[in-house]
């Protein structure tokens, strides 16, 4: 053993072994893919605080994180605001190519503004929306239709859709722990770096 570890040639195969292991396992691994489409956003159209109009074609050429809440529960409102004030955080360095989008689906007795409680929670007015309207209630609808399991959760205000740059939902994702919440952003960072 002792002339074999003073020979060059010995240390040359051990090196290029232990270099080209790691080099052909990274070659030969698949690259992670984008998540699938669940289904796409139907036509709908709301209206931001301002009065501005928001709706597919407004989304269009950006990945967006969707919540919705019920203006009539002031947890769920609660609950969705600092959840988005954490993934704003999470999502600050991505710039204009991703974006939040606060749906207000409006409750028999609204108690929530949720525009003021976004300001609240320091939405990046840029990055983070806030709309509603009459079609918000048949969005949710349509959205939560997708993933039935998780439908609850979107109108609870624990769960967000991920919808690409061509409106097409990708995923709803809890975002009540925090692998939810990691989960979600590996997939719009996926979607931002493999394909809208």
């Amino acid at each position: 053993m002792a002339r074999l570890v003073g020979r060059p040639l010995f240390w040359a195969v051990l090196v290029a072994v232990l270099a080209g292991v790691p080099l052909a396992s990274g070659l030969l691994r698949r690259p992670p893919q984008p998540p699938p489409v669940l289904g796409t956003l139907p036509p709908f159209q709301l209206a931001a605080p301002d009065g501005e109009r928001i709706d597919r074609g407004t989304l269009a050429g950006r990945v967006w994180v969707v919540g919705f809440v019920d203006t009539g529960c002031v947890a769920c409102a609660e609950r969705l605001t600092a959840a988005l004030e954490r993934l704003q955080y999470r999502l600050r360095n991505v710039g204009p190519a991703a974006g939040l989008l606060s749906v207000t689906v409006e409750g028999r007795a609204p108690l929530v503004d949720l525009g003021h409680e976004a300001a609240r929670h320091h939405a990046n007015p840029r990055q983070w929306r806030v709309a509603g309207g009459p079609g918000a209630s048949s969005l949710l609808a349509a959205v939560g239709g997708l993933q039935p399991a998780r439908a609850a959760m979107l109108d609870s205000g624990a769960a967000v859709a991920l919808v690409d740059g061509q409106g097409r939902v990708r995923s709803v994702e809890s975002l009540e722990r925090p692998e939810g919440v990691d989960r979600l952003v590996a997939q719009l960072n996926l979607l931002l770096n493999f394909g809208r």
